[in-house]
């Protein structure tokens, strides 16, 4: 084969193999980009999602000091509901208070 043909031929031969090649490297990119996009998609909602998880545990840490308020609150009074039940009991007989 004499150069003059054999450079057409072999450039008509790689022109479809480098186009796929460069097809596929650039469709390589393009997933690599979108795989950087959910991955930093992901960080952020990863981020987003501890931060949350912190702000509820300060927050039900704060309702649980609430609560165990009320509880002592509670206590306290029905200790003074019993004992101004007594003391009704006993004006009620006539005794002294």
């Amino acid at each position: 084969m004499s150069a003059e043909l054999f450079l057409p031929v072999l450039t008509l031969v790689l022109a479809p193999i480098t186009a796929a090649v460069t097809w596929w490297l650039s469709r390589r990119k393009e997933v690599a980009v979108t795989h950087a996009t959910v991955a930093e998609g992901a960080s952020t909602a990863v981020a987003t999602i501890l931060e949350v998880m912190k702000e509820l545990k300060c927050e039900i840490a704060e309702l649980t000091r609430e609560a165990e308020n009320l509880r002592s609150d509670n206590e306290r009074l029905r200790r003074l509901v019993i004992e101004l039940e007594h003391r009704i009991d006993r004006l009620m007989k006539g005794l002294p208070t």
